[in-house]
């Protein structure tokens, strides 16, 4: 076991990353503190062994010494020496995909998620993808409805473990159409960020709450710092719920981004700047309005 005096690094990854091949983002965990030893929980999936196989071959196969299988299946197990035991040896905590409600119902104040939380405020790193990501947020999404993510009662939150607080996580994002689900939320005052993970894509959330995006795909951050009006609490169920003024952010891969600044980070050693357009370039944007208004009038 490795001894830090910071606050580990949390990743929060979309699913369906790599685990075979290039392992890009397997690799940049790995890279981020060289565990000798990794605890995977396989706890959220439906076939625990199979998933915990593919992730001991991977973690193995980029340095790893020893993985081990934290297969807690009910919430009496959660506090077994033998479990404890290997969350103060592994230098990696690794949550996988599958069922978030199930996982946060047999770990949520238990002994274990308590030393898991202790590992990450001593510099261990704490990972999770899919529903594994989704559940060290709070609040979590536990349910809703892709398609129907304006409609008010159509996205179920519950409590997540809360390693990132007031934040709701949501994963396999662009492809599956969920920006309307987060907003939502972020409307009903229940959470004033959200991050939303494209499938094999992450981001490593540091001490200082900069995250770096990592993959092969985009990360979006919204927040309700800047919310205007929200009309959640007047609507009834079912009805569509109508805001202003969510703020967003698009991330692609390599690209730094303050939570607590709540705005993208220049790319020169992390420093903050900000983004200058180029006067002619704003100039031929407007002559090429103009030109498309003129069109439309003809």
């Amino acid at each position: 076991m490795l001894k830090y005096s910071r606050k580990g690094t949390l990743v929060l990854i979309g699913g369906a990353e790599d685990r075979k091949y290039e392992k890009k983002i397997l690799n940049h965990i790995i890279r981020i503190n060289n565990p000798s030893k990794v605890a995977v929980f396989p706890t959220a999936s439906s076939y625990p062994g199979e998933v915990y196989e593919t992730y001991r071959r991977a973690f193995r196969d980029l340095g790893a010494e020893e993985v081990f299988c934290v297969d807690i299946r009910y919430r009496d197990e959660a506090d077994r020496p033998r479990y404890l035991k290997m969350i103060n040896e592994a230098d990696l905590i690794f949550f996988t995909g599958g069922d978030q409600e199930r996982l946060v119902e047999i770990l949520q104040g238990s002994r274990i998620i308590k030393r898991v939380r202790y590992r990450y405020n001593h510099g261990a790193t704490v990972a999770g993808t899919s529903a594994g990501a989704s559940a060290l947020g709070d609040p979590m999404v536990t349910n809703g409805n892709d398609t129907g993510g304006f409609k008010k009662g159509a996205i179920r939150i519950s409590n997540g473990f809360g390693f990132l607080k007031r934040l709701v996580v949501d994963t396999h994002f662009l492809a599956r159409g969920r920006i309307p689900r987060l907003a939502q939320i972020l409307s009903s005052g229940r959470s004033r960020q959200a991050i939303g993970l494209d499938e094999d894509t992450a981001v490593a959330v540091h001490p200082d709450r900069t995250c770096e995006v990592v993959g092969n795909s985009m990360v979006t951050v919204m927040s309700s710092y800047t919310l205007h009006y929200s009309s959640y609490y007047q609507a009834s169920t079912d009805d569509l719920v109508g805001m202003d003024r969510i703020h967003i952010s698009f991330l692609a891969p390599g690209m730094k981004y303050s939570l607590p600044k709540r705005r993208i980070m220049g790319g020169d050693g992390g420093n903050e700047r900000r983004a200058r357009l180029d006067p002619e370039r704003v100039k031929a944007h407007t002559a090429l309005r103009y030109c498309a208004n003129d069109d439309d009038e003809s």
